[in-house]
């Protein structure tokens, strides 16, 4: 009989990382969005509150997420495609 190999531990939170596992040295040994958390999200931001990260998951139920940097990237000192 075979058996899977166990999950590695997220670093942050300690739960088994199953979804991106293929990520997980990616990510520094975290699932994504508490890699996003950590090193993305800012320091001294609510978790519940959007950051400019379009794929924050924030912005699902923030009511007035900031403009994230693929909407308006000069608010973010970067200059837009052309």
């Amino acid at each position: 009989m075979s058996s899977k190999p166990e999950a590695p531990l997220c670093l942050r939170c300690g739960r088994p990382v199953v979804v991106n596992r293929q990520h997980y040295e990616t990510y520094e040994r975290m699932h994504w969005l508490c890699f996003h958390l950590e090193y993305e999200h800012g320091d001294h931001r609510d978790p519940d509150s959007a950051c400019g990260d379009p794929g924050c998951p924030a912005r699902a139920f923030d009511p007035k997420p900031p403009p994230s940097w693929d909407e308006d990237p000069s608010c973010y000192g970067l200059k837009p495609e052309l």
